[in-house]
């Protein structure tokens, strides 16, 4: 397919443009993008409308839907489209219940000492959810030295998924991690590299990072798990497109497992095998 492009470019998508466009993100990744996205949707792309040298929007979302853009742009444009908001140490209540509640209970059952236990952050953005989860890993295995385990961890954007796993962070970023934390899991850059901190091998070893897209029937997972988080993802969906995801990644977990969503999402009105056990916090049945 051949592709008239030019350096003039026009700078306003109309609304038929971004519904076409809104329609595909959310085909080929369940993003409900709703007409108020549509300003963030314009600034994401026009660097990258500029550099293809395409003279417009509706030129790049005819390439994009084109046989050829949907081979060689579709992971470029969910990179864009995606929002990797996330911190260390966020919503910090749910690794206090992952230390004093759900490892010390699935541990007493046999779980990570008879067998591994299996943890899936499922969506890790940038890295510091699952190194959070980590820090807390280690230490319980450090507290319990037959513990044994495997983390999982995935994102449907290739490019945060190369960040979570150099997991060189700077300084900002790092603020949240209390100071015992930082002594024992963090590398402090020197030279070139001051201001910037590194995960530190014995941690990043600990986490297998991997492309996932959620709104797939199947997942990239070979192993049954027994928690799950899933924290402040189900919001950019629709409730249909809600319950998918929630009963696919219940096909994953074990019965008797738990799944942990964001403080900001609930499962009321989805069709689920699971039972709420406390706020944003599901076992499954």
């Amino acid at each position: 397919m051949v592709i008239e492009r030019s350096k003039i470019y026009e700078n306003e998508m109309t609304i038929t443009q971004f519904s076409k466009l809104s329609n595909h993100i959310k085909n080929i990744c369940g993003i409900n993008l709703s007409g108020d996205k549509k300003t963030m949707v314009e600034s994401r792309l026009r660097k990258r409308i500029k550099l293809l040298e395409f003279n417009s929007f509706r030129d790049y979302i005819n390439y994009v839907l084109s046989f050829e853009g949907q081979k060689e742009e579709t992971r470029i444009l969910i990179d864009l489209i995606s929002t990797n908001k996330t911190d260390f140490f966020r919503e910090e209540q749910h690794f206090q219940v992952l230390q004093n509640d759900l490892l010390p209970t699935l541990f007493g059952k046999g779980i990570g000492r008879d067998n591994k236990l299996r943890i899936w952050c499922a969506a890790s953005s940038s890295g510091e959810e699952p190194y959070t989860i980590a820090f807390y890993l280690n230490e319980f295995q450090t507290a319990n030295p037959s513990f044994n385990f495997e983390f999982i961890s995935s994102d449907i954007s290739t490019r945060v998924l190369k960040k979570a796993a150099l997991a060189v962070y700077e300084k900002e970023k790092i603020d949240p991690i209390p100071a015992v934390f930082k002594r024992k899991y963090l590398l402090k850059g020197k030279n070139n590299q001051q201001g910037l901190y590194r995960i530190v091998p014995e941690i990043r070893k600990l986490v297998k990072f991997f492309r996932q897209n959620l709104i797939h029937d199947s997942y990239n997972i070979e192993d049954i798990q027994d928690i799950i988080f899933c924290r402040n993802v189900l919001i950019y969906f629709d409730n249909p497109t809600k319950e998918k995801i929630v009963n696919t990644m219940c096909k994953y977990l074990n019965k008797g497992g738990y799944l942990l969503l964001g403080h900001a999402e609930s499962l009321n009105g989805i069709k689920a095998p699971l039972e709420r056990i406390q706020s944003t916090i599901y076992r499954k049945l």
